[in-house]
């Protein structure tokens, strides 16, 4: 009954009454973070912090009456702080979870060599996301200069139209009128250039 309720709150976005049932009434440790894989979506404010809440839950066994959750008397509901299952949520799921958070959510008494993994994949996490940033950094420099260099490339040819000079397509007199230059030298009247595009393109549809 009670993994059917969970179910249906989860269906409402209710996530810390679903966390409360499968982690502390059917004290089920695997469905609970089963239930935090489906639904934790870091995009999405409802769901983005879902480990935390189990994390703090552990830490923190919530009042039932206030979280709106009913389970009966026969229930029993711990009310001692799960530290150990709240490591093993931290220590499995630190990339899903706020580490400012997490740390300040710890009692004091919590040993380091206890958190040490944690913060040991924490920094390598860092690492390679900050490594990660340096290469797309070098990555989009290098492309802004091949960029640049186009354009100087490009800037640096000088294109002479004399009066006698004919649009390759209509072959009338480009005269002062607006004009385009394709790579290979060619250049014609710009209403001719677009038509030359269109008609490549529509050709190239039907093919």
């Amino acid at each position: 009954m009670f993994h059917e309720r969970a179910l249906l709150l989860g269906r409402l976005n209710r996530h810390e009454q679903a966390l409360a049932i499968y982690a502390l009434v059917l004290k089920d440790i695997d469905l609970a973070k089963e239930y935090c894989s489906r639904t934790y979506n870091k995009d999405e404010f409802e769901s983005k912090d879902v480990y935390l809440s189990l994390f703090t839950m552990y830490l923190n066994p919530p009042d039932f009456q206030k979280l709106g959750v009913t389970v009966g008397s026969s229930v029993a509901i711990p009310t001692q702080p799960n530290v150990e299952a709240a490591l093993q949520v931290l220590v499995e799921h630190h990339e899903r979870i706020d580490t400012p958070k997490a740390l300040n959510a710890l009692p004091s008494s919590t040993k380091l060599e206890s958190v040490l993994q944690f913060l040991v994949d924490v920094v390598e996490e860092q690492c390679v996301q900050r490594r990660h940033s340096q290469v797309l950094r070098s990555l989009f420099w290098s492309e802004l200069l091949q960029v640049e260099q186009k354009r100087i490339h490009m800037e640096s040819h000088c294109i002479a139209i004399s009066e006698e000079r004919l649009c390759e397509s209509c072959k009338k007199r480009l005269g002062t009128s607006a004009f385009a230059r394709f790579p290979d030298g060619r250049i014609l009247h710009f209403w001719c250039f677009e038509e030359t595009t269109k008609t490549k393109g529509r050709l190239k549809r039907e093919m």
